[in-house]
């Protein structure tokens, strides 16, 4: 008998940033559409708040980063350099700011569409969600996914947790944050073929 799949719950998200991040690596992000996609996350960010000068709630709430102040478990998808989206997840308690991003994930359903998404039929697997963008694009995320529910009834995304923690965590600097005393909240599975291009000092 296969062993029993265990779901993460909102209470998951309900902590730090920089706690839950390295705790999503491993975990299988599902969407139950047809064909189902699903991929293993393999690189995430966190995100602070007002402590956070990398972080879009560092100036307080606005109309684009309310979602962020909302409870744990929400999705905050954003647009950046005008022509890509990035998925993040909102973690803490309403009314106090933080999320993880989704930077790479290793595609394990629905590849073939995942390759139709990003417009690129030869692509190989370990290049069609290393990059926050990618993922986005892969999984046919944009702004109509911004402030979706994951634990929400009509929701059909689930994350499937990874009980098995046979990997090595590294962590660095976060990918494109220019500052003076830069946190080492990039969290990603060691000697992962699937995680970003990215060279950086790391762990």
């Amino acid at each position: 008998m296969a062993p029993r799949k265990k779901y993460l719950e909102r209470n998951f998200f309900n902590n730090e940033p920089e706690l839950v991040a390295p705790k999503l690596l491993g975990t299988t992000l599902v969407i139950e559409s047809s064909p189902k996609l699903a991929l293993k996350l393999v690189e995430v960010e966190a995100y602070g708040g007002a402590l956070d000068i990398a972080s879009h709630a560092y100036r307080g709430m606005t109309k684009r980063n309310k979602v962020m102040f909302g409870p744990p478990g929400f999705l905050y998808v954003y647009f950046t350099y005008g022509m890509h989206w990035c998925a993040n997840i909102t973690c803490l308690k309403e009314g106090v700011p933080g999320a993880v991003l989704l930077r790479a994930g290793m595609p394990t359903e629905g590849i073939a569409l995942m390759r139709r998404n990003r417009n690129r039929g030869d692509i190989k697997d370990q290049d069609i969600a290393n990059g926050p963008a990618k993922l986005c694009q892969a999984l046919g995320v944009d702004g109509s996914w911004n402030g979706l529910d994951l634990f929400g009834s009509a929701c059909n995304i689930k994350m499937i947790a990874n009980e098995n923690k046979d990997f090595e965590v590294g962590r660095s600097n976060r990918i494109g944050v220019r500052e003076e005393s830069p946190l080492p909240w990039r969290f990603f599975i060691k000697n992962n073929m699937f995680v970003s291009k990215y060279k950086a000092q790391v762990e």
